[in-house]
């Protein structure tokens, strides 16, 4: 599933939660970036890890949408970040 097109249909049911989603991917792509440089992984060795292009790692960086949740999966697996983290980190974003 897109995580834009999850977000519309969100938005739709809960409006005061537009600005969060349609910033969710900038988010996320701001925590991988963070993760990674913690790791020391290079885009290059992130992408070969999760078995993802790098491309598509410059992508969820850049903030771009159209990332699958799939993806986005291999990459926070092989960074080892948790659900409980995402959601900490979008909690310490909302204060």
């Amino acid at each position: 599933m897109d995580l834009v097109n999850y977000g519309h249909r969100v938005v739709k049911d809960i409006p005061e939660l537009d600005d969060t989603f349609f910033s969710l991917s900038s988010h996320l792509g701001k925590l991988v970036f963070a993760t990674r440089l913690e790791k020391k992984l290079t885009q290059l060795e992130l992408a070969d890890k999760a078995e993802v292009s790098p491309k598509t790692i410059h992508r969820i960086e850049g903030g771009a949408g159209g990332v699958t949740d799939t993806t986005y999966d291999k990459v926070f697996d092989v960074l080892e970040i948790s659900g409980e983290e995402i959601g900490e980190y979008f909690l310490q974003k909302s204060h």
